[in-house]
């Protein structure tokens, strides 16, 4: 299934136990972080199932179809980005009903969206939760899914749903909510590379060496010399290797381009709800933050205007992203 490894290292310091997992990052929908060492393992893993299962009522090759596009509607290597399988499969999938189909697909067509604008344009509040009530229900029968725990999961997704909906309604920016499976004739503005990744061995090598290091500048030639892809940076970020002010000095020696695309990463739901307004100066607080993206929250606070203005506009230019990006370059 497409889903991403689960962080055990942040909820006990397992990774001497379990190895540095790095390929894949899980990432549940709703996940209780008042829950603590192996009590929180063990509903993860629980909570995680239940998403998986939801998965497999849909093709493979769908699924993968979904998650390019939300990779080029919101300009981020989703195989890369810490994001969720099932909330973006349900996500479309409740779309679906609403759109009128008379089994679930995954696929909204640009046709099925404008439908969707115009019904809903002009309704209150009420009358827009009670069709959204419905068709989860609907989604429920038509999907088989006749057992309380996951009829319950998919319920709770109501909230979320109906916030991010509700706020593509009232900005005009349902486009960037909705994923519609269309031509791609945009031009891009900016093309880029992932970049490739280092295997297991040699990135535990590199950790190490960072650990090793008492000196923050000697941790920044270290990964600047060693870290050529976004997914390797993203894992050293979230390797406990940095503390404190040692961010600072990591997240200086970037470029503005690099700087907007771990911003997308961060502020992934901000620019979701809306690209266009959205603003570095005024993010606002990042809830159950990783400590990484706290610091990386402060040290756009430290930036100077003009910056920021780069990096913004990097962020809500047009982004292609290939299979080897060379992020440190």
């Amino acid at each position: 299934m497409i889903l991403r490894n689960v962080q055990l290292v942040r909820k006990g310091h397992l990774a001497d136990n379990i190895g540095i997992k790095r390929r894949r990052r899980f990432n549940i929908n709703i996940d209780d972080m008042s829950i603590q060492g192996v009590f929180y393992i063990k509903q993860y893993l629980e909570k995680l199932q239940l998403e998986d299962q939801f998965c497999r009522l849909f093709a493979p090759e769908d699924i993968n179809q979904l998650l390019y596009i939300y990779g080029r509607v919101y300009r981020i290597n989703y195989s890369e980005a810490l994001i969720n399988v099932f909330e973006i499969v349900l996500n479309n999938a409740i779309y679906s009903v609403l759109s009128g189909n008379s089994e679930v697909k995954l696929r909204i067509s640009q046709e099925q969206f404008e439908h969707l604008q115009q019904k809903f344009m002009g309704l209150d509040h009420s009358h827009t939760i009670a069709l959204i009530e419905d068709a989860i229900e609907i989604l429920i029968k038509q999907l088989g899914i006749d057992q309380p725990r996951p009829q319950d999961y998919i319920r709770k997704f109501k909230s979320v749903f109906l916030s991010r909906f509700i706020n593509g309604l009232t900005y005009n920016c349902l486009e960037n909510v909705i994923l519609i499976d269309k031509e791609q004739t945009q031009n891009f503005d900016i093309v880029f590379d992932e970049g490739n990744r280092l295997d297991d061995e040699s990135f535990r090598l590199v950790v190490d060496d960072i650990m090793d290091c008492t000196f923050t500048k000697r941790k920044t030639d270290i990964v600047r010399s060693s870290i050529h892809s976004l997914g390797d940076f993203i894992d050293i970020l979230e390797a406990d290797c940095f503390f404190g002010d040692e961010f600072y000095d990591l997240f200086n020696s970037l470029g503005d381009m690099e700087l907007s695309v771990l911003a997308r990463i961060v502020f992934i739901e901000e620019i979701r709800s809306n690209l266009m307004s959205f603003s570095l100066a005024s993010p606002g607080e990042k809830a159950e933050a990783m400590e990484w993206q706290v610091e990386f929250c402060n040290f756009l606070q430290s930036l100077s205007a003009d910056r920021i203005e780069s990096i913004e506009t990097y962020i809500k230019s047009s982004l292609q992203m290939t299979d080897a990006w060379d992020f440190l370059g």
